[in-house]
């Protein structure tokens, strides 16, 4: 089963009651439009430490990693194409790959291009993917989440058999699959599990939205 136009609207409900990540939300889109370049090192500390505090990305220097990106030959041509590579090149932090903040910061420069990732929008993407595109030991062995490159190609071939292609920019998709996955976390008894979201779920409003968010016969597409 997957996710149908019906899901995608359930999860932009809970988002309207998830009052402090829209909030963030909005205070980021507007940052990053007051300040869309990146050869600036004050207006790139200013937006990647932004980033870091309200997403909780937990970069180890976020000076470092402005320095870093102010640094990058053609950063901004190569963010206005769309490419994923971008993704790749920002999160490599010579102390650690950093993709869950590339993924959000090339995020914040075009929502129309870049998904976000973490683990658990890779967990929800991969869901459906092995439920109802490839089960396959090869897919698994290829599905590796440190690259955004095959991530964010698995992510459209699942939005692809959904039938929902062009329909929806990554951001009100990134909203499905970030509160499917954490839907799934609670499977696994994840202690990390975002406070709001268990307040939300604790709600009868909250409890009545996580049903909606699961593709069935009525309100899904059959893989």
């Amino acid at each position: 089963m997957l996710p149908s136009a019906l899901n995608i609207q359930a999860a932009q409900d809970a988002y309207e009651l998830l009052h402090s990540w829209r909030d963030c939300d909005a205070a980021l889109q507007r940052l990053f439009y007051i300040y869309p370049s990146n050869s600036r090192l004050v207006e790139v500390i200013v937006k990647v430490a932004t980033l870091d505090r309200l997403y909780g990305t937990n970069l180890l220097n976020p000076v470092d990693t402005a320095r870093r990106i102010v640094g990058m030959e053609n950063l901004d041509q190569c963010l206005r194409a769309g490419d994923p590579e971008v993704v790749e090149l920002i999160a490599r932090s010579p102390a650690r790959r950093e993709l869950v903040f590339a993924s959000k910061y090339a995020h914040f420069h075009d929502q129309t291009s870049y998904p976000i990732y973490d683990k658990y929008a890779g967990a929800a993407v991969w869901h459906f993917y092995r439920l109802a595109i490839d089960s396959s030991l090869r897919a698994r062995r290829e599905f590796r989440p440190e690259s955004y490159v095959i991530f964010l190609r698995v992510y459209q071939e699942v939005v692809d058999a959904a039938g929902l292609a062009g329909q929806y920019r990554w951001d009100k998709l990134d909203r499905y699959m970030w509160l499917y996955g954490l839907k799934l976390a609670l499977g696994w008894c994840d202690k990390t599990i975002n406070r709001a979201f268990m307040e939300l779920i604790n709600a009868p409003e909250g409890r009545a939205l996580m049903e909606r968010l699961e593709p069935d016969t009525e309100c899904g597409q059959q893989g």
